[in-house]
């Protein structure tokens, strides 16, 4: 699986799994936090990576998905 797909779906699991933990009151919730937010700088930094790239867009586009890249990540993240 490309990284530009796996970083998001990652960051996705990482996010709800730490809400998890802030909404029971764990004492982990710091650790679960800080690798939500490493693992969405990296994210972050593979969308900028591929922001020029226009084989992306024509994929996401015969795939009936819209083009921007805030509405590609968010269906990627949502399929899992």
């Amino acid at each position: 699986m490309p990284e530009h797909i796996s970083l998001p779906l990652g960051c996705a699991a990482i996010c709800q799994a730490s809400a998890g933990f802030v909404l029971r009151g764990s004492p982990l919730h710091a650790s679960t936090c800080a690798v939500c937010a490493e693992a969405r700088e990296r994210c972050a930094e593979s969308c900028r990576s591929i922001a020029g790239d226009t084989r992306w867009r024509v994929t996401a586009g015969a795939a009936g998905v819209e083009v921007s890249r805030p509405a590609l990540v968010t269906r990627i993240a949502n399929r899992s």
